[in-house]
């Protein structure tokens, strides 16, 4: 072999492999029932990856996109190749609670998808929080079925106008009153009371205080939409949304 060609090979061989390292990408696991794949854990797209019969597992890649494998199985997964580390990062911190560096496995302490719920847009009056409301579609409020019928009231602080809606017997959730607007960044006072409150009845009344981040429609996938409102103190809504994505 001549010293030109054996040089062409190296260079093709070397070009190659730039190649390969420059598309490679990591994706995160979000659910699994590999006991060697835990939520939160970052793998390397370019890895075979292991799974027993009757395992299965659901990862994100750096352009949000879900897929999920099942065993048996033994192949190097792919993730895209333009893919944004920095998203799938901020998923591994999100859902595991710190970064885990592939091939390692860690003990994850952060918040996990929740099985029970996955309505990222249906939240609890159960204390004060963080909402975040979707740029499309409506946002439902929960609260414990009462025997009586009940009423929402919502009032912008500290001086704001306050609209209010019926809250039927039996019904667990309703839609935020028709009429006042979610203001990105507002605060808003939720005050249930009976309907025999209003005649002077005394009755108990259940105050919750909420300050409104509007989640931006440009946000691509899911998977970003979460991350976002988990910067935004929403992580309830974050980890349900998250849940959904199988």
């Amino acid at each position: 072999m001549s010293m030109r060609l054996a040089l062409e090979l190296f260079l093709g061989f070397l070009l190659a492999a730039v190649s390969l390292a420059a598309f490679a990408g990591q994706l995160v696991v979000i659910d699994s029932t590999a006991p060697n794949l835990r939520p939160g854990h970052i793998i390397d797209d370019a890895k075979p990856l292991h799974l027993g019969a009757g395992k299965s597992v659901t990862l994100i890649d750096g352009n949000g996109k879900v897929k999920t494998l099942s065993g048996p199985l033994s192949a190097v997964p792919g993730a895209g190749a333009a893919g944004d580390s920095t998203l799938v990062a901020s998923l591994s911190r999100l859902i595991g609670g710190g970064q885990a560096a592939a091939g390692a496995l860690a003990v994850m302490r952060g918040i996990k998808p929740d099985r029970r719920s996955r309505d990222a847009w249906s939240v609890s009056l159960t204390s004060s929080l963080d909402l975040c409301v979707p740029a499309y579609g409506k946002l439902s409020l929960k609260n414990k079925p009462s025997r009586v019928p009940r009423i929402l009231s919502i009032k912008v602080l500290p001086d704001g106008p306050e609209a209010s809606t019926d809250w039927p017997a039996g019904v667990n959730r309703i839609g935020w009153p028709e009429g006042l607007a979610a203001m990105d960044g507002g605060r808003y006072l939720a005050r249930i009371f009976h309907k025999r409150n209003i005649a002077g009845m005394t009755g108990r009344v259940k105050e919750t205080e909420l300050i409104v981040h509007l989640v931006p429609a440009g946000l691509p996938t899911d998977a970003h939409r979460a991350v976002w409102m988990a910067g935004h103190g929403c992580a309830k809504q974050a980890k349900a949304l998250l849940a959904g994505l199988r």
